[in-house]
Protein backbone atom coordinates (compact mmCIF):
# COMPACT_ATOMS: atom_id res chain seq x y z
CA UNK A 1 0.00 0.00 0.00
CA UNK A 2 2.75 2.52 1.01
CA UNK A 3 4.37 1.97 -2.45
CA UNK A 4 1.18 3.48 -4.42
CA UNK A 5 1.46 6.45 -2.32
CA UNK A 6 3.63 9.70 -4.01
CA UNK A 7 6.73 10.24 -2.74
CA UNK A 8 5.66 13.18 0.22
CA UNK A 9 2.94 10.78 1.12
CA UNK A 10 5.02 7.84 1.79
CA UNK A 11 7.34 10.08 4.37
CA UNK A 12 4.36 11.69 6.12
CA UNK A 13 2.73 7.70 6.67
CA UNK A 14 5.94 6.43 7.63
CA UNK A 15 6.59 9.28 9.75
CA UNK A 16 3.03 9.37 11.35
CA UNK A 17 4.09 5.58 12.57
CA UNK A 18 6.91 6.31 13.58
CA UNK A 19 5.38 8.84 16.20
CA UNK A 20 4.12 5.97 18.01
CA UNK A 21 6.14 3.01 17.28
CA UNK A 22 9.80 4.45 18.46
CA UNK A 23 10.92 3.76 21.74
CA UNK A 24 11.49 7.30 23.78
CA UNK A 25 14.27 9.31 22.68
CA UNK A 26 16.25 12.37 23.90
CA UNK A 27 14.52 15.57 21.77
CA UNK A 28 16.48 16.02 19.06
CA UNK A 29 18.16 19.46 18.61
CA UNK A 30 17.59 22.07 16.43
CA UNK A 31 19.42 25.46 15.71
CA UNK A 32 17.50 28.27 13.51
CA UNK A 33 19.79 30.42 12.51
CA UNK A 34 18.17 34.41 11.69
CA UNK A 35 20.64 36.90 11.11
CA UNK A 36 17.76 39.61 9.83
CA UNK A 37 17.73 43.17 8.98
CA UNK A 38 15.21 44.28 11.32
CA UNK A 39 14.05 47.80 12.35
CA UNK A 40 12.79 49.15 15.85
CA UNK A 41 9.14 48.33 15.02
CA UNK A 42 9.87 44.95 13.24
CA UNK A 43 8.67 42.07 15.43
CA UNK A 44 11.59 40.44 17.22
CA UNK A 45 11.48 37.22 14.75
CA UNK A 46 11.40 37.16 10.95
CA UNK A 47 8.67 35.56 9.53
CA UNK A 48 10.05 32.96 7.11
CA UNK A 49 11.54 32.43 10.33
CA UNK A 50 8.17 32.21 12.25
CA UNK A 51 6.93 29.69 9.78
CA UNK A 52 9.31 27.41 9.68
CA UNK A 53 8.91 27.31 13.31
CA UNK A 54 5.60 26.59 13.54
CA UNK A 55 5.29 23.78 11.46
CA UNK A 56 8.14 22.10 13.28
CA UNK A 57 5.63 22.98 16.56
CA UNK A 58 2.81 21.70 14.71
CA UNK A 59 4.24 18.46 13.70
CA UNK A 60 6.48 17.33 16.72
CA UNK A 61 6.21 17.23 20.48
CA UNK A 62 9.11 18.71 22.93
CA UNK A 63 10.15 15.50 23.95
CA UNK A 64 11.17 14.40 19.93
CA UNK A 65 12.45 18.13 18.85
CA UNK A 66 14.16 20.74 21.33
CA UNK A 67 14.26 24.04 18.97
CA UNK A 68 16.24 26.85 19.80
CA UNK A 69 15.98 30.61 18.14
CA UNK A 70 19.31 32.58 17.37
CA UNK A 71 17.61 35.51 16.14
CA UNK A 72 20.68 38.10 15.21
CA UNK A 73 19.78 41.78 14.00
CA UNK A 74 22.24 43.51 11.80
CA UNK A 75 20.69 46.41 11.54
CA UNK A 76 21.15 47.31 15.29
CA UNK A 77 24.20 45.76 15.23
CA UNK A 78 27.47 47.76 16.76
CA UNK A 79 29.86 44.87 16.83
CA UNK A 80 33.05 44.61 14.90
CA UNK A 81 32.39 41.70 11.78
CA UNK A 82 34.67 39.00 13.69
CA UNK A 83 33.90 39.74 16.95
CA UNK A 84 29.76 38.99 15.96
CA UNK A 85 30.37 35.90 14.26
CA UNK A 86 33.01 34.76 17.03
CA UNK A 87 29.90 35.56 19.26
CA UNK A 88 27.05 34.51 17.27
CA UNK A 89 28.97 30.64 16.82
CA UNK A 90 29.39 30.24 20.73
CA UNK A 91 25.81 30.70 21.29
CA UNK A 92 24.85 28.33 18.66
CA UNK A 93 27.06 25.75 20.38
CA UNK A 94 26.09 26.55 23.55
CA UNK A 95 22.93 24.66 23.23
CA UNK A 96 24.95 21.58 21.31
CA UNK A 97 22.59 21.27 18.67
CA UNK A 98 22.40 18.28 16.27
CA UNK A 99 21.47 20.07 13.42
CA UNK A 100 22.22 23.78 12.71
CA UNK A 101 19.88 25.43 9.88
CA UNK A 102 20.69 29.02 8.57
CA UNK A 103 18.41 31.51 6.32
CA UNK A 104 20.76 32.63 3.99
CA UNK A 105 20.14 36.20 2.08
CA UNK A 106 22.00 38.72 0.26
CA UNK A 107 22.32 40.77 3.52
CA UNK A 108 23.34 38.05 5.86
CA UNK A 109 25.28 36.31 3.13
CA UNK A 110 29.15 36.75 4.06
CA UNK A 111 28.22 36.60 8.37
CA UNK A 112 27.09 32.98 7.42
CA UNK A 113 30.15 32.33 5.31
CA UNK A 114 32.27 33.29 8.13
CA UNK A 115 30.06 31.60 10.98
CA UNK A 116 30.41 28.12 8.71
CA UNK A 117 34.35 28.31 9.07
CA UNK A 118 34.69 29.19 12.56
CA UNK A 119 32.50 25.68 13.29
CA UNK A 120 34.22 23.62 10.78
CA UNK A 121 37.37 25.05 11.47
CA UNK A 122 38.17 26.65 14.48
CA UNK A 123 35.27 24.83 17.00
CA UNK A 124 35.71 21.37 14.96
CA UNK A 125 31.73 20.78 15.06
CA UNK A 126 30.96 17.73 14.01
CA UNK A 127 27.09 17.96 13.68
CA UNK A 128 25.23 18.80 10.32
CA UNK A 129 24.61 22.25 8.82
CA UNK A 130 21.66 22.91 6.70
CA UNK A 131 21.27 26.19 4.66
CA UNK A 132 17.97 27.21 2.80
CA UNK A 133 16.88 31.22 2.05
CA UNK A 134 17.12 33.10 -1.31
CA UNK A 135 20.70 32.60 -1.87
CA UNK A 136 19.78 28.90 -2.16
CA UNK A 137 16.89 28.76 -3.72
CA UNK A 138 18.00 30.98 -6.67
CA UNK A 139 21.67 28.74 -6.76
CA UNK A 140 21.88 27.28 -9.84
CA UNK A 141 22.16 23.11 -10.42
CA UNK A 142 25.47 21.89 -9.36
CA UNK A 143 26.86 25.19 -7.34
CA UNK A 144 25.82 24.92 -3.74
CA UNK A 145 28.73 23.21 -2.98
CA UNK A 146 31.14 25.57 -4.04
CA UNK A 147 29.82 28.39 -2.37
CA UNK A 148 28.99 26.46 0.99
CA UNK A 149 31.42 23.38 1.51
CA UNK A 150 30.93 23.18 4.87
CA UNK A 151 27.37 22.29 4.89
CA UNK A 152 25.62 19.05 4.48
CA UNK A 153 21.81 19.65 3.40
CA UNK A 154 20.32 22.52 1.18
CA UNK A 155 16.83 23.41 0.94
CA UNK A 156 15.50 25.17 -2.57
CA UNK A 157 11.94 26.67 -2.09
CA UNK A 158 9.45 27.02 0.59
CA UNK A 159 10.56 24.64 3.11
CA UNK A 160 8.02 24.52 5.81
CA UNK A 161 6.99 21.03 4.61
CA UNK A 162 10.50 20.03 3.49
CA UNK A 163 11.73 20.53 6.79
CA UNK A 164 9.73 19.10 8.90
CA UNK A 165 10.29 16.15 6.98
CA UNK A 166 13.73 16.02 6.99
CA UNK A 167 13.82 16.31 10.80
CA UNK A 168 11.20 13.72 11.26
CA UNK A 169 14.24 11.17 8.98
CA UNK A 170 17.21 12.27 11.35
CA UNK A 171 14.80 11.92 14.20
CA UNK A 172 14.17 8.40 12.60
CA UNK A 173 17.95 8.06 11.99
CA UNK A 174 19.05 7.81 15.43
CA UNK A 175 17.32 3.88 15.16
CA UNK A 176 17.60 3.42 11.78
CA UNK A 177 20.54 4.04 9.34
CA UNK A 178 19.21 3.63 5.95
CA UNK A 179 18.11 7.30 5.51
CA UNK A 180 19.05 7.93 2.26
CA UNK A 181 15.92 6.66 -0.13
CA UNK A 182 13.49 8.74 2.27
CA UNK A 183 15.66 11.83 1.99
CA UNK A 184 15.63 11.52 -1.30
CA UNK A 185 12.17 12.01 -1.55
CA UNK A 186 11.95 15.21 -0.17
CA UNK A 187 11.36 17.78 -2.67
CA UNK A 188 13.73 20.69 -2.68
CA UNK A 189 16.16 18.82 -0.39
CA UNK A 190 19.89 18.26 -1.78
CA UNK A 191 21.98 16.49 0.13
CA UNK A 192 26.01 17.66 -0.76
CA UNK A 193 27.99 15.84 -2.88
CA UNK A 194 25.65 13.73 -4.73
CA UNK A 195 23.59 15.00 -8.32
CA UNK A 196 21.68 18.27 -7.85
CA UNK A 197 17.98 17.63 -8.86
CA UNK A 198 17.35 21.59 -8.40
CA UNK A 199 13.64 21.08 -7.44
CA UNK A 200 12.33 23.59 -5.43
CA UNK A 201 10.34 22.34 -2.24
CA UNK A 202 6.29 23.30 -2.48
CA UNK A 203 4.09 24.07 1.26
CA UNK A 204 0.53 23.00 1.48
CA UNK A 205 -0.35 26.20 2.54
CA UNK A 206 -4.21 25.49 3.60
CA UNK A 207 -2.58 22.82 6.43
CA UNK A 208 0.84 24.12 7.45
CA UNK A 209 0.98 26.26 10.59
CA UNK A 210 0.43 29.96 10.90
CA UNK A 211 3.43 31.73 13.30
CA UNK A 212 0.09 33.56 14.90
CA UNK A 213 -1.62 30.83 15.49
CA UNK A 214 0.59 28.79 17.15
CA UNK A 215 0.06 28.14 21.50
CA UNK A 216 1.91 30.27 22.29
CA UNK A 217 2.03 32.33 19.48
CA UNK A 218 5.48 32.95 17.86
CA UNK A 219 4.49 36.42 16.49
CA UNK A 220 1.87 37.61 19.01
CA UNK A 221 -0.54 40.41 18.13
CA UNK A 222 -1.88 41.25 21.53
CA UNK A 223 1.97 43.08 22.01
CA UNK A 224 3.45 43.86 18.63
CA UNK A 225 1.80 46.91 16.64
CA UNK A 226 3.91 46.45 13.39
CA UNK A 227 3.52 42.74 11.50
CA UNK A 228 4.03 41.56 8.10
CA UNK A 229 2.09 39.14 6.69
CA UNK A 230 1.07 36.97 3.14
CA UNK A 231 -2.14 36.12 1.63
CA UNK A 232 0.03 34.66 -1.50
CA UNK A 233 3.58 33.64 -2.48
CA UNK A 234 4.85 33.95 -5.49
CA UNK A 235 4.31 36.40 -8.60
CA UNK A 236 2.68 36.15 -12.16
CA UNK A 237 5.41 38.33 -14.09
CA UNK A 238 9.18 37.62 -14.23
CA UNK A 239 11.53 40.49 -13.68
CA UNK A 240 14.99 39.49 -14.63
CA UNK A 241 16.13 41.17 -11.59
CA UNK A 242 13.86 39.79 -8.74
CA UNK A 243 14.03 36.75 -7.14
CA UNK A 244 10.59 36.01 -7.15
CA UNK A 245 10.91 34.94 -10.71
CA UNK A 246 12.10 31.84 -10.06
CA UNK A 247 10.88 30.75 -6.82
CA UNK A 248 8.24 28.82 -8.09
CA UNK A 249 6.31 27.44 -10.96
CA UNK A 250 2.95 29.30 -10.31
CA UNK A 251 1.61 31.59 -7.46
CA UNK A 252 0.84 29.53 -4.17
CA UNK A 253 -2.06 31.18 -2.51
CA UNK A 254 -2.61 30.47 1.63
CA UNK A 255 -5.88 28.16 2.02
CA UNK A 256 -9.25 30.73 3.05
CA UNK A 257 -9.51 29.44 6.01
CA UNK A 258 -5.80 30.21 7.34
CA UNK A 259 -6.05 33.55 6.07
CA UNK A 260 -9.86 34.25 7.88
CA UNK A 261 -8.46 32.64 11.13
CA UNK A 262 -5.32 34.91 10.61
CA UNK A 263 -7.06 38.30 9.78
CA UNK A 264 -9.39 37.41 12.71
CA UNK A 265 -6.80 37.49 15.07
CA UNK A 266 -5.29 40.98 13.44
CA UNK A 267 -8.17 42.39 14.13
CA UNK A 268 -9.77 41.61 17.12
CA UNK A 269 -10.23 42.93 20.25
CA UNK A 270 -7.05 41.52 22.31
CA UNK A 271 -4.99 42.86 19.12
CA UNK A 272 -3.14 46.03 19.20
CA UNK A 273 -2.16 45.90 15.40
CA UNK A 274 -1.87 48.73 14.12
CA UNK A 275 -0.03 48.75 11.20
CA UNK A 276 0.70 45.47 8.52
CA UNK A 277 2.95 45.09 5.75
CA UNK A 278 1.56 42.17 3.26
CA UNK A 279 4.42 41.07 1.68
CA UNK A 280 2.50 39.49 -1.55
CA UNK A 281 5.01 40.44 -4.52
CA UNK A 282 1.81 41.48 -6.61
CA UNK A 283 -1.34 41.49 -3.81
CA UNK A 284 -4.01 42.50 -6.91
CA UNK A 285 -3.10 39.09 -8.64
CA UNK A 286 -4.83 35.72 -8.00
CA UNK A 287 -7.98 35.17 -7.15
CA UNK A 288 -8.78 36.20 -3.02
CA UNK A 289 -7.12 39.42 -2.65
CA UNK A 290 -10.33 41.13 -2.97
CA UNK A 291 -11.88 38.97 -0.18
CA UNK A 292 -8.94 40.30 2.49
CA UNK A 293 -9.71 43.90 1.84
CA UNK A 294 -13.63 43.01 2.07
CA UNK A 295 -12.41 41.38 5.66
CA UNK A 296 -10.40 44.85 6.94
CA UNK A 297 -13.48 46.88 5.64
CA UNK A 298 -16.09 44.59 8.03
CA UNK A 299 -13.85 44.91 10.57
CA UNK A 300 -13.55 48.35 10.73
CA UNK A 301 -9.73 48.06 10.64
CA UNK A 302 -8.09 51.71 11.50
CA UNK A 303 -4.47 51.06 11.16
CA UNK A 304 -2.67 50.87 8.16
CA UNK A 305 -2.53 48.61 5.34
CA UNK A 306 0.90 48.19 2.92
CA UNK A 307 0.12 46.80 -0.72
CA UNK A 308 2.95 46.01 -2.89
CA UNK A 309 0.54 46.26 -6.55
CA UNK A 310 1.11 46.20 -10.09
CA UNK A 311 -0.99 49.84 -11.34
CA UNK A 312 -1.42 48.09 -14.88
CA UNK A 313 -3.76 45.11 -12.89
CA UNK A 314 -6.00 47.83 -10.86
CA UNK A 315 -9.42 46.91 -11.34
CA UNK A 316 -12.44 48.98 -10.55
CA UNK A 317 -13.57 46.66 -8.13
CA UNK A 318 -10.03 47.31 -6.05
CA UNK A 319 -10.26 50.60 -6.09
CA UNK A 320 -13.73 51.01 -4.69
CA UNK A 321 -12.55 48.63 -1.70
CA UNK A 322 -9.29 50.82 -1.44
CA UNK A 323 -11.37 54.23 -1.45
CA UNK A 324 -13.63 52.61 1.72
CA UNK A 325 -10.06 51.87 3.57
CA UNK A 326 -8.24 54.91 2.01
CA UNK A 327 -7.69 56.28 5.73
CA UNK A 328 -5.60 52.57 5.97
CA UNK A 329 -4.42 51.50 2.85
CA UNK A 330 -1.47 52.37 1.07
CA UNK A 331 -0.42 50.95 -2.24
CA UNK A 332 3.01 50.68 -3.42
CA UNK A 333 3.62 50.41 -6.81
CA UNK A 334 7.14 49.52 -8.14
CA UNK A 335 8.13 51.52 -11.84
CA UNK A 336 11.51 50.62 -11.84
CA UNK A 337 11.93 52.60 -14.82
CA UNK A 338 10.18 54.78 -17.78
CA UNK A 339 12.46 54.33 -20.46
CA UNK A 340 11.31 51.17 -22.90
CA UNK A 341 15.07 50.53 -23.34
CA UNK A 342 15.76 50.22 -19.64
CA UNK A 343 12.42 48.10 -19.23
CA UNK A 344 13.80 45.74 -21.86
CA UNK A 345 16.97 44.71 -20.56
CA UNK A 346 14.93 44.02 -17.30
CA UNK A 347 11.58 42.46 -18.60
CA UNK A 348 9.44 45.26 -17.10
CA UNK A 349 7.34 46.73 -18.82
CA UNK A 350 5.39 49.47 -18.13
CA UNK A 351 2.15 51.17 -19.78
CA UNK A 352 2.77 54.50 -18.97
CA UNK A 353 -0.33 55.39 -20.13
CA UNK A 354 -2.65 52.45 -18.10
CA UNK A 355 -0.08 54.05 -15.30
CA UNK A 356 -1.29 57.57 -15.57
CA UNK A 357 -4.98 56.71 -15.78
CA UNK A 358 -4.68 55.07 -12.94
CA UNK A 359 -2.73 57.56 -10.81
CA UNK A 360 -5.12 59.50 -11.87
CA UNK A 361 -8.26 57.80 -10.60
CA UNK A 362 -6.46 57.44 -7.54
CA UNK A 363 -5.83 60.80 -6.18
CA UNK A 364 -9.32 61.88 -7.35
CA UNK A 365 -10.28 59.21 -4.79
CA UNK A 366 -7.97 60.13 -2.29
CA UNK A 367 -6.07 56.93 -1.87
CA UNK A 368 -2.44 56.97 -0.87
CA UNK A 369 0.19 55.52 -2.89
CA UNK A 370 3.56 55.24 -3.23
CA UNK A 371 5.87 54.73 -6.36
CA UNK A 372 9.39 53.43 -6.65
CA UNK A 373 12.65 53.50 -9.43
CA UNK A 374 15.67 51.46 -9.71
CA UNK A 375 19.24 53.18 -10.54
CA UNK A 376 22.48 51.29 -11.65
CA UNK A 377 19.82 49.69 -14.65
CA UNK A 378 21.59 48.47 -18.06
CA UNK A 379 21.42 51.39 -20.20
CA UNK A 380 20.58 53.72 -17.37
CA UNK A 381 22.37 57.15 -17.95
CA UNK A 382 22.11 59.81 -15.15
CA UNK A 383 19.49 61.76 -18.21
CA UNK A 384 17.38 58.50 -18.51
CA UNK A 385 16.79 58.63 -14.68
CA UNK A 386 15.79 62.11 -14.59
CA UNK A 387 13.46 61.21 -17.21
CA UNK A 388 11.68 58.41 -15.27
CA UNK A 389 11.77 60.80 -12.15
CA UNK A 390 9.50 63.40 -13.82
CA UNK A 391 7.45 60.86 -14.79
CA UNK A 392 6.77 59.40 -11.50
CA UNK A 393 6.77 63.19 -10.08
CA UNK A 394 3.71 63.62 -12.90
CA UNK A 395 1.61 60.87 -11.22
CA UNK A 396 0.99 62.73 -8.12
CA UNK A 397 2.05 59.92 -5.61
CA UNK A 398 2.50 61.06 -1.99
CA UNK A 399 5.92 59.35 -2.08
CA UNK A 400 9.05 58.36 -4.30
CA UNK A 401 11.46 56.10 -4.08
CA UNK A 402 14.97 55.40 -5.47
CA UNK A 403 16.83 52.09 -5.05
CA UNK A 404 20.16 51.07 -5.87
CA UNK A 405 20.33 47.99 -8.24
CA UNK A 406 21.72 44.54 -6.69
CA UNK A 407 21.84 41.39 -8.38
CA UNK A 408 20.44 38.82 -6.64
CA UNK A 409 21.94 34.99 -6.92
CA UNK A 410 20.01 33.29 -9.84
CA UNK A 411 18.20 35.59 -11.36
CA UNK A 412 18.21 36.25 -15.02
CA UNK A 413 19.45 39.85 -14.74
CA UNK A 414 22.68 38.57 -12.93
CA UNK A 415 23.47 35.66 -15.14
CA UNK A 416 23.98 37.88 -17.48
CA UNK A 417 25.80 40.36 -16.06
CA UNK A 418 29.12 39.95 -17.48
CA UNK A 419 27.17 40.15 -21.14
CA UNK A 420 25.85 43.69 -19.66
CA UNK A 421 28.43 44.90 -18.72
CA UNK A 422 27.69 45.06 -15.09
CA UNK A 423 30.41 46.11 -12.87
CA UNK A 424 29.24 45.07 -8.51
CA UNK A 425 31.40 46.73 -5.78
CA UNK A 426 30.92 46.27 -2.31
CA UNK A 427 30.75 49.68 -0.43
CA UNK A 428 32.69 51.63 1.91
CA UNK A 429 30.89 52.86 5.39
CA UNK A 430 31.74 56.70 3.72
CA UNK A 431 29.87 55.62 0.27
CA UNK A 432 26.50 54.57 1.98
CA UNK A 433 25.81 58.11 3.32
CA UNK A 434 23.14 58.81 0.30
CA UNK A 435 21.24 55.89 0.85
CA UNK A 436 18.54 55.12 3.82
CA UNK A 437 20.19 52.30 5.92
CA UNK A 438 16.66 50.58 6.10
CA UNK A 439 17.64 49.74 2.35
CA UNK A 440 21.09 49.02 2.54
CA UNK A 441 23.67 46.94 4.30
CA UNK A 442 27.68 47.24 4.49
CA UNK A 443 29.00 43.92 2.60
CA UNK A 444 26.18 43.76 -0.27
CA UNK A 445 27.06 44.26 -3.94
CA UNK A 446 26.01 47.19 -5.99
CA UNK A 447 26.03 47.88 -9.88
CA UNK A 448 28.30 50.99 -9.24
CA UNK A 449 29.15 50.96 -13.58
CA UNK A 450 28.00 50.03 -16.85
CA UNK A 451 28.60 50.98 -20.42
CA UNK A 452 25.89 53.64 -19.97
CA UNK A 453 27.28 54.99 -17.00
CA UNK A 454 30.51 55.49 -14.81
CA UNK A 455 31.09 55.48 -10.99
CA UNK A 456 30.60 58.82 -10.83
CA UNK A 457 27.44 58.95 -12.51
CA UNK A 458 26.35 56.30 -10.09
CA UNK A 459 27.20 58.48 -7.14
CA UNK A 460 25.27 61.40 -8.65
CA UNK A 461 22.39 59.00 -9.42
CA UNK A 462 22.72 58.09 -5.63
CA UNK A 463 22.71 61.89 -4.40
CA UNK A 464 19.59 62.35 -6.73
CA UNK A 465 17.45 59.51 -5.18
CA UNK A 466 18.34 60.84 -1.80
CA UNK A 467 16.65 63.91 -2.64
CA UNK A 468 13.47 62.20 -3.69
Amino acid sequence: MISKLFPEQRIRFIRNIALYALPKITPYKISLVSLDWIRKKDPPIALGHACIKASLIQSFTSSQLSINDHTVNLFQNTLPFNKLCSTITQQILSTSPDLIAFGVFVWNETHIQRILNLLRNEHKYKGLLLCGGPQINYAPKGVLEQHYPQVNYFIRGYAENAMVDFVQCKIEQKNRKDEFSMLNMIQGLHTANTPDRGTQANVDLDTSSSPFQTSPPIINVSTQQFIRWESQRGCPFRCSFCAHRDAASARTPIGSLRVKRDLNLLTNKNSIVSDIAILDPTFNSGKSYLSVLDHFIENSFKGRISLQTRFEMVTKEFLDRCEILKDVVVLEFGVQTAIRAEQLEIQRFNNLKRITEIAKELTRRGIMFEVSLIYGLPNQTVESFRISIDFTKMLGANKIYAWPLMLLRGTELERRKFDLGLREEVLIPGELKEIVKERLSEGIPHVTSSPSFTRDKWLEMSAIAETL
